[in-house]
């Protein structure tokens, strides 16, 4: 039985998940993967647009203008669309991914490495395994390479704002800061009608002991990712 390119890759190349690759998702080994993870839940603010539990809520709450969704344990998925349609809600969702990175700076830079090995330097991917074997997800190298770029422009430069240097950045494909936020605001202004949240300042993130940022920030039971399986090729 043939398997795929990327089941191979993991049984020759990728024995120990925190020790030669970084999985991305709230159940794997590292606590720097969980943190990646777009369904990691740790309350963040976007400006205009008020708080937020996850990326994912986030989505939930941009697709279907339903205010329950900003802390919704399992957020609804994002319903049939054309992929032009859905690489939009794609590229919002790193952007509040971003906004949630740059709420847990001190966190990333404590988890980024376990004794000599930098986490940041090994290669990141996304995949389930069950008892039929692994599961792919569709782009899913590719979502976990870009939520690795994530982390690490906020790990090597402090990224407390949020947006600082994000719309610079060269590993989310087609990303344009000002036409992301352009088509946000179309859709909280005109679809749903959505009046934005009156802003508040970011702060700079507070330092924690691991115990204490495990304590606050407890992982989805949903499904990790971007909702990818959502999208339609």
């Amino acid at each position: 039985m043939s398997i795929s390119i990327k089941d191979a890759i993991v049984r020759v190349a990728f024995k120990q998940d925190g020790k030669d690759h970084v999985l991305v998702t709230p159940f794997c080994a590292t606590q720097i993967g969980k943190y990646a993870s777009m369904s990691w839940r740790k309350r963040f603010f976007i400006p205009q647009l008020g708080e937020f539990v996850s990326p994912l809520a986030f989505m939930s709450w941009l697709c279907h203008g339903d205010e329950s969704q900003r802390h919704a344990n399992n957020p609804m998925r994002v319903p049939y669309m054309s992929k032009e349609e859905f690489l939009k809600y794609q590229r919002a969702g790193y952007l509040a991914k971003w906004y949630q990175l740059a709420s847990m700076h001190g966190a990333l830079v404590k988890q980024s490495k376990i004794g000599e090995i930098n986490l940041l330097d090994l290669p990141w991917v996304e995949y389930k395994v069950h008892v039929t074997g692994l599961k792919e997800f569709p782009q899913s190298q590719i979502n976990a390479e870009i939520l690795k770029g994530l982390v690490k422009l906020n790990v090597e430069n402090g990224n407390y704002e949020g947006l600082k240097l994000l719309a610079s950045a060269d590993f989310i494909p087609d990303f344009h800061l000002a036409t992301v936020q352009k088509w946000i605001d179309e859709v909280v202004r005109e679809r749903f009608n959505l009046e934005p949240v009156k802003e508040k300042p970011v702060k700079a993130a507070k330092t924690q002991t691991p115990v204490e940022e495990v304590q606050e920030e407890t992982s989805s039971t949903g499904e990790e990712g971007l909702a990818v399986e959502s999208a339609q090729s």
